[in-house]
């Protein structure tokens, strides 16, 4: 389900019919409205580069979902863990570098594709 909804912003956002949110309405949600915040979304990168995420926590799972705007590449991890080590970033961030998105470090480094720029 996360999964669907990145894929529904981006289709939204590329003008391909949504019956949820107009193009304009997500052109919105991605513009960063304070600090590195949309609506309902937080934002990383810009231009071509720019990436929406969103993490939660419940008792007993994590989750995060993070999608590159454009271009389709985009994750989502889900954990049975309340885990406060940073996995679920640290894995997100290796995708992230695997999949060569946009606006990623290619350097061994690990940096964060979630914090903002």
């Amino acid at each position: 389900d996360l999964a669907r909804y990145a894929i529904g912003v981006r289709q939204s956002l590329a003008g391909i019919s949504n019956p949820v949110l107009t193009q304009a309405m997500t052109r919105e949600m991605l513009k960063k409205q304070k600090d590195h915040d949309g609506l309902g979304v937080f934002l990383a990168g810009s231009g071509n580069t720019i990436r929406f995420f969103h993490d939660g926590r419940n008792a007993g799972f994590d989750a995060m979902v993070i999608a590159c705007a454009t271009g389709g590449k985009g994750a989502v991890v889900m954990i049975n863990a309340n885990d406060n080590s940073g996995s679920v970033l640290a894995i997100m961030t290796l995708i992230a570098k695997d999949y060569q998105w946009p606006g990623t470090a290619p350097s061994s480094s690990p940096t964060p594709v979630a914090e903002p720029l």
